[in-house]
């Protein structure tokens, strides 16, 4: 029992063990060894495991380019063309080729690669494995680790992250990737649900997930449900009173559960003691106050960060560096060390979301050819698949969850444009698209 577990959980089933090893190192290994064990150099095997996975895909033959994938190259020419040009220094153009020449060029790798022998069962297999390990790793989090002094706040849930890796500093940790996978796993066993049924090991995965993503995150949980429901949903589904009732009560239940959870974990601080009327009051201020900067923790709102690059480089800055930026990762808080990033010698995370990342980083230019590349994801996952079996079924509607999630998170987390984990959550997409293709030509 225990082997089989532990070979569903690294991925070993034969024919998959390249995918099943790349998924195991990106959500399970490197976030453990990086946050728990303070190993942070390992975050690099994320980016050296997506070359190596993508390199081996060609080196077996699977490589298959054809012209409509172009499109998928116009993003990383820009991202190579901006770090030869447009960043400034040895340090930075470094950083850069972890956080965006090697994935940007992998998956343009990957968009043209057909994944012949991966079975969409094995991928379901190991990712409810995984599903399941998160919860004493949770658990730990939640009363230990968030509650020591290992963290720079009081109480930091950016730490409530499972295998996926949090920042012992306070801030920029990965659970927002960590909830997205939960649900993911969530969307394909309700899925599987509703095709054929779901046996004990799907039921206790169900659970799992419910606990650990209330003890983790809630300003999401409604959205994300809201995403669950459509990517199991059909087009006669719109004419079913059964399942449009059940979905609105698991709605209702789920935005209640998660205000209660969110309120009640605020045992310390300023939101401690807060009831749910208040709590909600806060959360709103939050995202509308116009104060845009809390200099006591140098955090920058998402809607804020957005208003302040508009007043700082649209308004009042060079036009160059409007359009194309100010160099790679030269945003990133972690590098306000660096002389040449514009982050330079800043005590607050002006760049708090993916999108104001990518406006300082590579400008208005590489935002719509990023979008360009993103909409073509989405547009793949929704329109372009063929769905020819129930495994199949299982799968693409776990790539409709992800690609939803896209028209979310760039405004959402300011982890998930370089975070391994969210890298290899993109590759669902990729595999299902590709092997899609493969399908229609054998029958």
């Amino acid at each position: 029992m225990i082997k089989t577990y532990i070979n569903d959980l690294v991925g070993l089933s034969r024919g998959y063990k390249a995918t099943g090893l790349f998924f195991f190192i990106n959500f399970v290994l490197i976030g453990v060894v990086g946050s728990h064990l303070a190993i942070s150099q390992i975050y690099w095997l994320g980016s050296v495991s997506l070359i190596l996975y993508s390199s081996y895909l060609v080196f077996v033959g699977n490589y298959r380019f054809k012209k409509r994938h172009l499109s998928f190259f116009l993003f990383p020419i820009y991202i190579v063309c901006s770090s030869v040009f447009f960043t400034e220094g040895l340090e930075l153009k470094i950083i850069a080729v972890k956080d965006y020449i090697i994935p940007s060029l992998s998956f343009f790798i990957l968009s043209s690669c057909l994944f012949k022998n991966i079975s969409e069962r094995s991928i379901y297999i190991q990712f409810r494995a995984i599903a399941i390990i998160q919860f004493p790793f949770v658990l730990w989090q939640y009363y230990f680790t968030a509650r020591s002094n290992i963290t720079a706040r009081e109480l930091d849930w950016d730490v409530i992250s499972g295998t996926f890796g949090f920042n012992p500093e306070g801030g920029g940790g990965n659970s927002p990737t960590f909830v997205a996978f939960q649900f993911l796993v969530l969307t394909m066993i309700l899925k599987k649900l509703r095709l054929s049924g779901f046996n004990r090991l799907d039921f206790i995965t169900i659970v799992t997930i419910l606990i650990t993503v209330a003890i983790a995150e809630a300003k999401v949980l409604a959205l994300l449900a809201v995403f669950v429901l459509i990517s199991v949903s059909k087009a006669t589904d719109l004419f079913n009173v059964k399942f449009i009732t059940s979905s609105l009560i698991i709605l209702l239940l789920t935005l209640f559960g998660g205000v209660l959870s969110y309120q009640n974990k605020s045992f310390s601080g300023e939101d401690s003691g807060l009831t749910t009327n208040q709590y909600l009051t806060k959360l709103a201020d939050d995202y509308l106050d116009t104060e845009v900067i809390n200099f006591e923790t140098g955090e920058v709102g998402r809607i804020d960060a957005v208003r302040l690059w508009i007043s700082d480089v649209y308004y009042a800055g060079d036009n160059a560096n409007t359009l194309l930026g100010h160099g790679l990762t030269s945003s990133k808080y972690s590098n306000n060390h660096i002389t040449e990033a514009v982050s330079y010698g800043t005590y607050i995370n002006f760049a708090s979301n993916q999108l104001t990342i990518y406006l300082w980083d590579v400008g208005l230019v590489g935002v719509l050819l990023c979008v360009f590349f993103l909409m073509r994801f989405i547009f793949s996952s929704f329109f372009n698949i063929r769905e020819t079996s129930d495994d199949l079924q299982i799968l693409a509607a776990g790539s409709r969850f992800i690609a939803l999630c896209l028209l979310v998170y760039p405004v959402y987390s300011n982890v998930f444009h370089s975070s391994s984990a969210a890298q290899a959550l993109l590759l669902i997409g990729f595999i299902l698209f590709n092997n899609s293709i493969l399908f229609r030509r054998v029958q």
